[in-house]
């Protein structure tokens, strides 16, 4: 008498196992999604902030940096939309 691993119900998930599991997965990259989204926003942010602002707050040397990146990169978006040779953005 032999018995395999896919024939002993115990060991096969059940179809309310199977999509607790498929949701928690779904929950889990919706998580992760809305963190990476929020991170995002955040350093955009930063942008906003003046380099006076950022040094009164202590902010490290990577914020400053990151502002002052993010500053040029909008400055030259509407520069090349005030040339006309604007791209999709």
């Amino acid at each position: 008498m032999t018995s395999t691993a896919s024939t002993c119900p115990a060991l096969t998930p059940s179809a309310p196992a199977l999509r607790a599991g498929w949701l928690m997965g779904l929950l889990q990259s919706w998580q992760q999604l809305r963190a990476r989204r929020r991170a995002k926003l955040e350093m955009l942010a930063l942008a906003e902030l003046s380099e006076h602002t950022l040094d009164d707050i202590n902010a490290p040397c990577w914020m400053h940096l990151e502002a002052k990146a993010q500053r040029e990169a909008e400055r030259q978006r509407l520069e090349s939309f005030r040339m006309g040779s604007h791209q999709a953005w």
